[in-house]
């Protein structure tokens, strides 16, 4: 009875949003409230929307989540997964780990597609796993062909801030660009820190394209592993860059991604600070430094955080351009010592000695 009335008052507090104009403060905790809330907060006008989403696995009913309509200029729209509570208050806590909450497109659709129309704002996506999203392009139902797991992109004059932070991209598949992630804004800064990317799929870009006009790109603290490539012959294997923005990628790593005569990442004015890629073709812009090419050390084959005896521990940049993650993705304080580690995952030397 409790869950009933909990769900009820939910769903009347949705549609007065609808034709009140209010703020929309939302959890969720199953694939049809996750529609219902993403639907409100498009429809309840220029607004700062919440939604929490409780720990569990999403999977859509038939197209992506959020396909539904686009975000007014003006709107500001978090996402957060983690969630967890009692019956009475499900959203009480959040948990730190992304792997809890996931968005599962199940290999036949994309996983969330956030678009925003002309004018400010900004998206915010963190705290949520995406795996086995699908994006093919169908002439028949003008499907979008990227951003297999997460598509966020802006019409003409969206100027809206992206944020995508502390998530996880896995087993992705687009069949343009993008597999695991396209983040995009028309005049809007974008910034995608500490996630990790890895077993995505597309022709080229296969873990991520991040495209942005008129103003700046931060890309900072992920790890892109595993990416494939399935076009003979691309660019790049895992990052594209796209637009006019200028690009600073700080404190990545990628590794082991689609080889032979693929490079890890392509795109124009690139700023690269201590970073530790694999494969790189392109000369970087003016300013770029401290970058190297050395095997990372992952824990094991499907484990990316790093042994002690990484190169890559306490190398970084603590105070990259677009800002750093208060936690790495284990829910670890991201400085652990003097100075961060790269990738996605903090070595903590409290486990050394034998105390695990």
């Amino acid at each position: 009875m409790t869950l009933k009335i909990l769900v009820t008052t939910f769903s009347l507090c949705l549609a007065q949003a609808a034709y009140c104009g209010v703020d929309l403060n939302a959890c969720v905790t199953d694939a049809a409230e996750l529609t219902t809330a993403l639907a409100q907060a498009i429809s309840n006008g220029v607004s700062t929307d919440t939604i929490k989403i409780h720990t569990g696995t999403y999977k859509a009913a038939a197209n992506p989540f959020g396909a539904a309509g686009a975000f007014p200029g003006g709107d500001s729209i978090t996402i957060e997964g983690g969630w967890f509570g009692t019956m009475a208050v499900p959203c009480q806590t959040q948990s730190t780990d992304p792997s809890l909450t996931v968005i599962d497109g199940e290999g036949v659709r994309g996983g969330l597609q956030l678009w925003h129309q002309a004018g400010t704002g900004s998206i915010t996506v963190r705290n949520l796993s995406f795996q086995n999203g699908h994006r093919e392009y169908d002439p028949m139902t003008f499907s979008n062909d990227r951003g297999g797991g997460l598509y966020i992109f802006g019409s003409a004059g969206g100027k809206a801030d992206v944020l995508v932070e502390r998530c996880i991209f896995r087993n992705n598949y687009a069949s343009f660009l993008g597999g695991g992630l396209v983040a995009s804004s028309d005049g809007g800064t974008v910034t995608v820190r500490n996630n990790l990317f890895v077993g995505n799929t597309a022709p080229e870009g296969a873990a991520m394209q991040v495209f942005g006009n008129n103003s700046l790109s931060y890309v900072s603290n992920n790890t892109v592993t595993g990416s494939i490539s399935s076009k003979a012959g691309a660019s790049n294997a895992a990052f594209t860059i796209s637009g006019s923005n200028t690009v600073t990628l700080t404190n990545n790593i990628l590794w082991n991604n689609t080889s032979g005569t693929q490079t890890d990442l392509y795109g124009p004015q690139l700023l690269l600070i201590s970073n530790d890629i694999q494969k790189i073709s392109q000369t970087p812009a003016a300013g770029s430094s401290g970058n190297i090419s050395v095997d990372p050390r992952f824990l094991g084959a499907n484990d990316f955080r790093l042994v002690s005896s990484s190169p890559l521990i306490n190398i970084g940049v603590n105070v990259p351009l677009g800002g750093l993650s208060s936690l790495d993705l284990d829910g670890l304080a991201r400085v652990q010592l003097a100075t961060v580690d790269l990738g996605a995952y903090e070595f903590s030397f409290l486990f050394l000695d034998g105390f695990e």
